[in-house]
């Protein structure tokens, strides 16, 4: 939403857009999340559904926020590896 929140002790969708070239020579993505600031990660199944990717998360209920680190591969072998902490608040 807005605020960049999403509730607390429920399911919730994550949609991903993939950018630049990348996004046309895509080998792999792996997606972990984090619920402690990045203390404890766990792996994130990216589902593709009719092309658009996402990731269906179940938030813990006494969680404040979720991370985000994420490894694509390319076609040829190149890597981009990114983490974004506290990606979003939950309420």
């Amino acid at each position: 939403d807005l605020s960049s929140s999403a509730p607390a002790g429920r399911g919730f969708t994550v949609p991903l857009t993939l950018q630049g070239p990348a996004a046309k020579s895509l080998k792999s993505l792996t997606v972990q999340v984090s619920y402690d600031g990045g203390k404890k990660w766990s792996k994130a199944p990216v589902t593709t559904k009719k092309g658009e990717r996402s990731l269906k998360l179940n938030h813990p209920k006494k969680a404040k926020s979720v991370s985000f680190k994420a490894k694509l591969t390319d076609k040829s072998g190149n890597t981009y590896d990114v983490t974004v902490v506290k990606a979003y608040l939950l309420r």
